[in-house]
């Protein structure tokens, strides 16, 4: 959450799922038990129409995610997003951890916004990597130059990326 407060104005409320609040909804009941009247939802264009609906729909009503009766509520887009485009219009968060996968650290600051510091991208970039469960690991392989391997833990399982060397082959046991 503080690379979320990092990005977004001062006064703005940011809150992550949670296992006892999982959606918008619950989260909609939290703020008007706290008081709120007027809630402003703030989400991708592609979103924007959905969250209205769903927050309007259950404006007044009981039900399990818990109760709001807002006087206003209001969904505004963060802005348009083009998935075709290369440049940060077709930005998105898929995007993002593919280039932080891939270890385009250079990409990845280029699409976070300007007022962030270079220090508190480096920290989200990391955090994306380790999030993933990547890892960069650095060897020196038989030719004695040191070289870059990935290792992935994925639900549990680890996987290497390497490269087989000349005259050496995973059943000849001499490739790990």
């Amino acid at each position: 959450m503080r690379h979320a407060q990092r990005v977004f104005p001062e006064g703005s409320h940011v809150e992550a799922a949670s296992k006892d609040e999982p959606t918008i909804l619950h989260h909609a009941a939290k703020m008007y038990k706290k008081g709120i009247e007027h809630l402003h939802v703030v989400g991708g264009s592609d979103r924007q129409q959905t969250y209205q609906d769903m927050l309007d729909k259950y404006n007044g009503v009981d039900s399990k995610h818990g109760y709001y009766k807002f006087k206003s509520i209001t969904a505004h887009s963060s802005g348009e997003r083009d998935p075709d485009s290369e440049d940060i219009q077709g930005m998105s968060g898929s995007k993002m951890r593919e280039l932080a996968a891939s270890g385009k650290k250079k990409e990845f600051h280029d699409a976070l916004p300007n007022k962030l510091e270079k220090k508190h991208k480096d920290e989200l970039y990391s955090d994306v990597r380790k999030g993933m469960g990547l890892q960069e690991l650095f060897v020196r392989a038989i030719t004695g130059r040191m070289q870059k391997i990935h290792k992935i833990k994925f639900r549990g399982a680890d996987m290497k990326l390497r490269k087989d060397f000349p005259g050496k082959s995973a059943s000849s046991g001499g490739g790990d």
